[in-house]
């Protein structure tokens, strides 16, 4: 059996979270904005770019978009719907690169998927 699909896409200026509420809707989803906690130990980089992000939905793909990162992935493995593939389609354009800036011999490649 297959593993559950699991993507990550970059992009390399900062994603507008209202555009993208704008963009996300007219496509017919809902996303949803959401703020991790501040505070306890927080070492990572770029902590501001990654503490909003936007949560959207489709019928068995799930997408969290940051300011620079979207990672797109099922809970189980399960063919993609039309819905799905327009979710998807909308994240690759917003989230054009395959890698991120600077690490070019990092790229992680798509995942095999099947469609409806």
């Amino acid at each position: 059996m297959r593993s559950p699909y699991h993507y990550v896409r970059f992009r390399y200026d900062p994603l507008n979270f209202g555009e993208a509420n704008v963009l996300l809707r007219a496509e017919g989803f809902r996303p949803e904005l959401h703020r991790t906690p501040e505070g306890g130990l927080d070492l990572s980089f770029n902590t501001d770019w990654n503490r909003d992000h936007l949560r959207v939905k489709a019928d068995t793909l799930e997408v969290v978009l940051t300011k620079s990162v979207a990672t797109l992935l099922q809970r189980r493995s399960m063919p993609f719907t039309a819905r799905d593939m327009s979710l998807r389609r909308v994240v690759f354009d917003l989230f054009p690169h395959d890698r991120q800036a600077g690490l070019s011999m990092y790229t992680m490649m798509e995942p095999e998927f099947e469609v409806e």
